[in-house]
């Protein structure tokens, strides 16, 4: 290993490639912390928060997407546009006759495949921009408001600077194609994932009261032939009994795992309990406090269900209005200020149907309520 390592550093052209490829990477990483204008960052967040298919988008986007960023859409729709191209060759006979024509050939196509990932930019951008709620101009500043009838020219303007930041990005792939190390495209989503790993180790540490040394242990137990099973990672930190702590009542300093295992009279957490408090901490941002007041509200206010419907309405409001401490989250939770805080959470409360929240499994809940009785 290190004998491969000092023959690359040996080899002047390589370095400077590899720190071409990282000043770029750079560029494209403080490029995802650049916010669309007029959009309140806070309440997308709190919208982005729990959705699978967007958080699998933001990994590729290189948590461009997650921050509302000019990059937000990364480089999936110059991949799509490739794609697209790709089929078209099968069906158009010009697009075939440039594929087969040599490197004139693949310099015209890749000028069309750029072409195609503009439309498809602007496109995908007025879709997200569309379906990030019901009522989308909910998202704008609230210095917009006297703008009412100008607001399809605000969208228009957001999916044109989010256009343009997949334009840059797809740019900044290029230069990594011509000047740097491998192709720019798979770096870029390389890079936005490899980019999340350190915080799901954060995450996982907090939610299930993992030391830094036991940690350590699952990361090296997780590798197989040099490579790093994520999946296998996560299944240790969740099987892992021996985490617990002795909590007392109104210590909320804790381990979230603890907490729930102190709240539910010593009872095993279920894949249920631990899917939610994964989502509470990694996709709404909240800290272990705060998900401790939380979870001793809604038990109390649920008759000792843990009602995943119940729990992330609460918590897309903790996160919205930015609750970050045990003395704010029981402030906002107060009889009088609970309705302001969390308009929904009286709609909610009355219904447990898994069909409201798909992250629910009647399985899991059904086995957790049986283990509960017994």
């Amino acid at each position: 290993m290190l004998n491969k390592a000092k023959l690359i550093l040996g080899n002047r052209e390589i370095v400077l490639k590899l720190l071409i490829t990282f000043a770029l990477l750079l560029v494209f990483k403080a490029g995802t912390y650049i916010p669309v204008p007029l959009i309140e960052i806070s309440k997308v967040q709190s919208i982005l928060s729990g959705n699978d298919f967007l958080t699998v988008l933001n990994a590729f986007s290189g948590g461009g997407l997650s921050n509302f960023s000019i990059l937000a859409l990364g480089i999936s729709p110059y991949i799509t546009s490739s794609i697209v191209i790709q089929m078209m060759q099968m069906i158009i006979p010009k697009f075939k006759e440039w594929g087969e024509s040599g490197e004139v050939g693949k310099q015209k196509l890749n000028r069309v495949t750029r072409y195609v990932t503009i439309v498809i930019s602007l496109i995908q951008a007025l879709l997200i921009l569309f379906s990030l709620n019901e009522n989308p101009v909910s998202i704008f500043v609230n210095s917009l408001i006297e703008y009412k009838d100008i607001y399809w020219l605000i969208f228009i303007y957001m999916a044109i600077v989010i256009t343009a930041g997949s334009a840059f990005t797809m740019w900044l792939a290029d230069l990594i194609t011509r000047h740097g190390i491998g192709n720019g495209s798979s770096m870029i989503i390389a890079a936005g994932i490899i980019s999340t790993i350190p915080t799901m180790f954060a995450t996982l540490a907090d939610t299930y009261g993992i030391s830094q040394d036991k940690m350590r242990i699952y990361i090296a137990e997780s590798i197989d032939n040099d490579d790093l099973s994520l999946k296998k990672l996560a299944a240790l930190c969740r099987n892992s009994v021996d985490n617990y702590i002795a909590v007392k009542d109104g210590d909320y300093y804790v381990p979230v795992t603890s907490f729930l295992y102190h709240l539910q009279g010593d009872i095993e957490l279920t894949p249920y309990d631990k899917k939610i408090l994964e989502s509470l901490s990694h996709d709404y941002n909240l800290k272990a406090e705060v998900i401790n007041v939380l979870l001793e509200y809604s038990l109390k206010r649920c008759n000792n269900r843990l009602a995943g419907n119940f729990v992330y309405a609460v918590a897309s409001n903790f996160h919205r209005n930015g609750i970050d401490t045990v003395a704010k989250a029981k402030d906002a939770l107060t009889p009088a200020k609970e309705n302001k805080v969390n308009k929904k959470v009286t709609e909610v409360l009355p219904t447990y149907d898994s069909s409201i929240n798909p992250q629910l499994d009647d399985d899991e809940v059904n086995e957790f309520f049986k283990r509960r009785k017994g």
